[in-house]
């Protein structure tokens, strides 16, 4: 039985946000930890020589929670993150964003579930989206409440699963168990100007259980310039690395060239004709055929997450709406896990507001 969580002794949490550059919103995200219900944190805010009023903006609160950490020189947020992991002295570290907003019973939420459950490593959130700048489209799925959350999985064999196309984890809503972070040798890769949550979720989840909740203790900013963008250069590299070893764990082998383009294509929501649904079709059901013998993944979790990823790829092809009939008529991916009318209502919602 798990034990009870006490408000009367609270653990130690630290909280670590790198700030580059983020004037506009600073006050709003430093406001909104230092407002949380829970009292007992460290906010280890690592400014990386920003060039604006970032650095008068921390300076400015005289809050004896807030350890400031100044880069004389912008070293990248893996490198600034691994900063606050080394110094933190929390029983818990948590990630901020400079330009989120955490609900106020953040921390709250999160401690508990942890000290109930000391076998967790990582444990992230739901996330809302907003923002002033959100493109049309994302605008219009938010002011109908479709698709205005981050939903992320929640059990530990589906966000192992969910690798293989996405990230699995809202990252500025995780927090870790310090000592099994340290334990595992767990920082992120400092090389890596992008998808560094990424890189560290591929090797996270093979080494310890993690877990998201379904309650949003998030508001997650999108601007027009990262709201749906695309994995270009360095991120593109990065995702097709990690995607490649986790599909050798899959098929026993690594993809040939085309069945990584094809994968790409996937993830991305490339699908413009008739032709690369099928190519996406005939990809996802050898991985689906695969799925049986995997025995790094649960079969149920990775059949999961690839009939999800194929209905996907149906609602957004060109080709619509007879892709609705092809959701339900592959083998493997089409008809498993029962369809429900919200699944229905989403399909077609997310095609024609796309």
């Amino acid at each position: 039985m798990d034990r009870k969580f006490s408000l009367s002794v609270e653990p130690l949490v630290s909280i670590i946000m790198s700030v580059y550059n983020s004037e506009d919103y600073l006050k709003e995200a430093i406001d909104s930890i230092l407002g949380q219900t829970y009292a007992n944190l460290e906010f280890i805010i690592i400014d990386d020589a920003s060039t604006d009023t970032s650095l008068d903006i921390i300076k400015s609160y005289n809050d004896k929670r807030i350890l400031l950490i100044t880069n004389k020189v912008n070293i990248g947020l893996a490198a600034s993150l691994n900063k606050g992991i080394e110094i933190a002295r929390g029983k818990y570290i948590a990630r901020m964003d400079s330009d989120d907003i955490s609900q106020s019973n953040r921390i709250h939420e999160q401690v508990k579930y942890l000290e109930n459950n000391p076998d967790i490593l990582c444990y992230g959130s739901w996330a809302r989206y907003f923002g002033d700048n959100m493109p049309r489209s994302l605008k219009i799925k938010h002011y109908l409440h479709l698709y205005d959350t981050f939903r992320v999985p929640l059990k530990y064999e589906d966000i192992k699963a969910s690798l293989l196309f996405w990230i699995p984890f809202v990252h500025p809503t995780v927090m870790f168990n310090s000592a099994l972070l340290r334990q595992n040798n767990l920082v992120y890769n400092p090389c890596l100007r992008r998808a560094q949550d990424y890189e560290l979720w591929s090797r996270l989840c093979f080494l310890g259980k993690c877990a998201n909740t379904s309650k949003v203790l998030l508001n997650y900013r999108i601007s027009a310039t990262n709201a749906g963008a695309t994995a270009h250069g360095d991120q593109l590299i990065v995702r097709k690395a990690i995607a490649n070893e986790i599909i050798h764990k899959i098929i026993g082998r690594y993809p040939t060239s085309d069945e990584m383009d094809t994968h790409v294509k996937v993830v991305e929501r490339v699908i413009s004709n008739q032709t690369t649904l099928n190519e996406a079709k005939n990809w996802l059901c050898l991985l689906a055929s695969k799925a049986q013998n995997c025995t790094v993944f649960q079969y149920d979790s990775l059949i999961r997450i690839i009939s999800t990823e194929w209905r996907r790829c149906c609602a957004s092809s060109i080709a619509f709406p007879k892709n609705i009939f092809a959701y339900f008529s592959v083998p493997l991916i089409g008809r498993l896990k029962g369809i429900t009318i919200y699944d229905w209502i989403m399909f077609v919602a997310y095609r024609l507001i796309k």
